[in-house]
Parts: C-alpha cells; sequence; structure tokens
C-alpha cells in the first residue's frame, strides 16, 4: 500500500512517461508556458522545465515585436537590425536555406527582432508585417539538379594562378636484350630512360550577381525577398558549377576548360549508329580500366533513354553488366548525341571563393546592396581518363 505522502507525490507530479510525451509535442509545450506560472515549472522534470522556459521566451520575443509593430508615434521603437542582427540574421536565413538548425544568437535577438524576421507566419506573431503578395512562396522554377559538381575533385587556394607539373612522357623499362644490367663490357651502360614533364595551369575566373534591394521592401517582407533571392542566386551559380565543367571554353573566354571542349584534348570514341548493346560495352571498354571503376557516363536526357531503352529491351540476364557498365548521368549541358565517360575525379577544380555573399546599406538610394562572387576555374588533369562517344543516333 502506498503512504499518503507517496499518493501526494503522485498527484503533484506528472509521470515521467506522460512528460515524455509532452517533450514530443512542441505544441502542448507551448500552451504549458503560456498557461502556467514561472515558479510552478519546477513541479515538472528538470528536461520539461527548461523546454517550458526556452518556449516562454520565444513567446516573450513575438510578444514583444509584435506589441512593438502596433505602436505609433514618436514613442514607437524602430523595427530595424543593427549590423551585427543583420549579420546574424542572413547568418540563420542560411542556415535554413542548407536545412541546418536555426538558431539565432540570444544576446542580439533580446527584442525579437531576429525570431520575428525569420518566422513571419500570423498576425500574432507579427506576420502582417508581409504584405499579402509575399506571403505565398514566390514562384519560380526548380532548382537546377547537382550532377556534375559534386563528382569534382575541389581545392581551395589563396592565389589567382596555380601551376603545376604534370607527366607527359613516364619512364620505359629495359627487358630482355635490352637491359644491360650484366652486361660483360664495363663500357656498356644502361639505356638512359627520362620522365618529360609540362605545366598544367589554373587561373581564377571571376562570377558575381549584384542584387540591390530597396529597404522598404525588406522591412515589409524581409524573409520572403531576402531568402528568396538568395536562393535564386544560389541556383544561378550552381548552373555554372554544372555547365562549365563539361562546356566551358577556356581561360581565353574567362571560364573553365570544359570536358566536351577540343581544348581538353579528350579522345573520341565514334559510335555513329543508334545505341545498342554492343557499342555500349564497347565505348565503357575504351576507358581505360584503371580509371573504370570510379567511372560515370554522362548524356543528354534523348541520349540516355535511347541507351535505356535499348538496354531495357535486349538485356536478358542483367546481373552479367553489373559492374560493366558505369553509374549513368544526364546532363543538360552533354549534347545530344555524344556520351561523355571517365573518373571525373581528375577534373580537378581550384577555388578562392565560392558563393561569398557581401551587403552594405546604399543611404543615397536607400538600398541595401547584395554582392554575390566566386573565383574558381577547372580542367581535366588526366585525359586518358576520359572518353566522348560521337554520333549517337535515335528516333
Amino acid at each position: 500500500m502506498a503512504t499518503e505522502a507517496e499518493k501526494n507525490k503522485s498527484a503533484e507530479t506528472p509521470a515521467a512517461d506522460d512528460q515524455t510525451a509532452v517533450l514530443q509535442n512542441p505544441k502542448v509545450v507551448e500552451a504549458l508556458a503560456k498557461i502556467i506560472p514561472e515558479e510552478y515549472s519546477k513541479l515538472f522534470g528538470q528536461e520539461l522545465q527548461v523546454a517550458i522556459g526556452q518556449a516562454r521566451t520565444q513567446i516573450g520575443r513575438k510578444a514583444a515585436v509584435g506589441a512593438a509593430a502596433q505602436r505609433t508615434g514618436a514613442d514607437a521603437p524602430r523595427l530595424v537590425m543593427d549590423h551585427e542582427q543583420c549579420a546574424d540574421w542572413l547568418r540563420c536565413a542560411l542556415s535554413r536555406l542548407i536545412g541546418q538548425p536555426v538558431m539565432p544568437n540570444e544576446r542580439l535577438d533580446a527584442d525579437g527582432v531576429i525570431t520575428q524576421a525569420l518566422t513571419p507566419t500570423t498576425d500574432a506573431a507579427g506576420g502582417y508585417l508581409s504584405p499579402d503578395e509575399f506571403v505565398e512562396e514566390v514562384e519560380k522554377r526548380e532548382v537546377e539538379p547537382q550532377i556534375i559538381w559534386p563528382i569534382l575533385t575541389k581545392r581551395q587556394t589563396k592565389r589567382r594562378t596555380v601551376i603545376k607539373a604534370e607527366v607527359t612522357s613516364y619512364i620505359t623499362v629495359n627487358k630482355g636484350a635490352d637491359a644491360n644490367v650484366n652486361a660483360a663490357a664495363t663500357a656498356t651502360e644502361i639505356t638512359e630512360t627520362v620522365p618529360v614533364f609540362s605545366e598544367l595551369e589554373w587561373n581564377a575566373e571571376d562570377s558575381d550577381a549584384r542584387m540591390p534591394i530597396k529597404l522598404d521592401l525588406l522591412e515589409e517582407s524581409p524573409i520572403n525577398v531576402y531568402e528568396e533571392l538568395l536562393a535564386l542566386c544560389a541556383d544561378a551559380f550552381s548552373i555554372e558549377h554544372e555547365r562549365q565543367p563539361l562546356a566551358g571554353t577556356g581561360h581565353a573566354n574567362k571560364q573553365a576548360l570544359g570536358l566536351l571542349d577540343s581544348g581538353a584534348g579528350i579522345t573520341t570514341v565514334p559510335i555513329s549508329a543508334a545505341p545498342t548493346v554492343a557499342n555500349v560495352l564497347d565505348f565503357c571498354a575504351a576507358i581505360p580500366q584503371r580509371y573504370r571503376n570510379r567511372a560515370r557516363i554522362v548524356m543528354g536526357g534523348d541520349t540516355l533513354y535511347a541507351v535505356i531503352e535499348e538496354l531495357a529491351t535486349n538485356v536478358r540476364s542483367a546481373q552479367f553488366l553489373v559492374g560493366k557498365i558505369p553509374e549513368m548521368l544526364e546532363s543538360a549541358h552533354v549534347t545530344e548525341g555524344k556520351i561523355l565517360g571517365g573518373d571525373f575525379s581528375r577534373y580537378v577544380v581550384y577555388f578562392i571563393r565560392l558563393f561569398q555573399i557581401i551587403t552594405s546599406i546604399a543611404a543615397e538610394r536607400k538600398t541595401r546592396e547584395v554582392v554575390v562572387t566566386e573565383a574558381w576555374t577547372g580542367q581535366p588533369t588526366i585525359t586518358d581518363a576520359f572518353r566522348i562517344g560521337t554520333g549517337v543516333e535515335y528516333d
């Protein structure tokens, strides 16, 4: 039988299972923070006390900003973030874009301005600061898929020009009658073999985008306008990350050197026919064995599906192709009728900066200027790691 003290303790403190269930529901935690005075929080377990305290702080911030926004006249506070708060808001906004936790600096967000700017949802949370035109998501096309950029080798540098030695002729081993190591005559020399070196040079190429935004627009709808602009800008830069390693025309045109450009010197394999299982396998076999294990094959959409249709129609024992045909990828930047295959880690990108964001206020135009810059370039370091199939036909 439970003692009277145990019964009272059970009645006063929620069961551990109940508290776990509450912690798993943020809306319940927020509701408790609204209705339970702070001095009674000690009735709950330590973990739930902390959660309620955090929810109470967040509610207080939103309420403070909402109340401030309704005040007018000389005593109304300026709902404008200072430079430190703007920087922290931008950090949080970028964290959200790449899927990381959004955690404003507590000192900078003491009045809730950053929290409100990051979460304008309902009128009670300050959503009335966002005009109706911008509450809904901006209509835009789908984000450019990243196919090529993730599989390239990327190295950071502080120099605009990087020069590396390249071996163009390797050591030749003397064998049999040509090996003179045990020649009877002391005057007989071992035949000399010397590797030949040349140079590979990378010259960082600049790209940039500038977006002037009226401060009035930012103040009325900071999250939608700013985040959408940054997302669109990131998408525009990612298109070049995908295009130039394939179709770039080199330093003379201030671009990376693409694998499909004639200046890259990639060996071509004429196919000149509709894809068949035989000529697809012939193309794969043309990639040297040392690079084949890490190879990918990249094609335009029509070419890719013509190849897939051929394989699906005529392959009856697919297990024999496992490990023999590299992964096939689609890219809009490969000319239809061509197939590019090889070890893409042998394409090296050197970069000084990628997606660097610079902001400032142009007071004379009441505008925030946002500039995004990059400086990078790339080229294949071992051209023998790649092959280009040409003349693929399809209906």
